[in-house]
């Protein structure tokens, strides 16, 4: 049997009431799945309608490989997070 391995980020966000941080968590390994604690983890948030901008994760240092970020909802509707 075949299975497909994880993909090496893994994002979570929790959806809050318009108007209140949302917390983003980046887990971030290497190809051997270990943790990467210096990586450079930048957020592109596109809002509804189409502005857009970008966040720094700072490295969660209780955790390692764990980044964390947060941004503030503007408007109501489906909020587009790209990882790099």
């Amino acid at each position: 049997l075949a299975v497909q391995a994880p993909s090496p980020v893994q994002v979570s966000v929790e959806p809050p009431p318009l108007g209140t941080p949302v917390p983003v968590s980046v887990r971030v390994v290497n190809p051997a799945f270990e943790p990467v604690s210096d990586a450079g983890v930048q957020i592109r948030v596109e809002e509804p309608g189409g502005a857009a901008r970008t966040l720094t994760a700072a490295l969660d240092t209780t955790e390692p490989g764990l980044y964390r970020a947060s941004f503030l909802t503007l408007a109501s509707g489906v909020h587009r997070l790209d990882v790099e």
